[in-house]
This record gives C-alpha cells, sequence and structure tokens, in this order.
C-alpha cells in the first residue's frame, strides 16, 4: 500500500508540538515498517535533515502555504 503522511512544517527551524510528534511517529514507522510505502510531504525548510529517507519512506518536498484553517 502507498500512504501519504502531510508533515509539511517539520523542517521548519522553530518546530512546536505537532511537529515533534509527527518527527518522532515517522522515525519510529520507519524501524517497524517495512511493507508499505510511505510518502510524507514537507516544505523546505532550514532543518531539512531531522528525517532521513529509507527505501520504504520518501521525502516530497513541495511549495504549499500553511492554511489557517489546518488549526
Amino acid at each position: 500500500m502507498r500512504i501519504g503522511i502531510e508533515a509539511q512544517r517539520i523542517f521548519r527551524k522553530e518546530k512546536h508540538g505537532m511537529d515533534f510528534a509527527a518527527i518522532e511517529l515517522i522515525r519510529h514507522m520507519q524501524k517497524v515498517e517495512s511493507t508499505n510505502r510511505f510518502f510524507i510531504f514537507v516544505n523546505e525548510g532550514e532543518d531539512a535533515h531531522c528525517i532521513e529517507e529509507t527505501e520504504n519512506f520518501k521525502i516530497v518536498v513541495f511549495a504549499a502555504p500553511y492554511l489557517i484553517w489546518e488549526q
């Protein structure tokens, strides 16, 4: 199965609670998940190395505004 994860703000330098939660969730899933393929959708940012790609976790960088209704 192919699964997309919207994590567009995790590469920003000044992270907040949900950013840390998303990073830790992805890191732990990378350790235990080997069946499915994951696509992590992010915006460019200063901290692009907080998550590393693996064989089944691919980072997809795109430019999209963070909309207020997502709060």
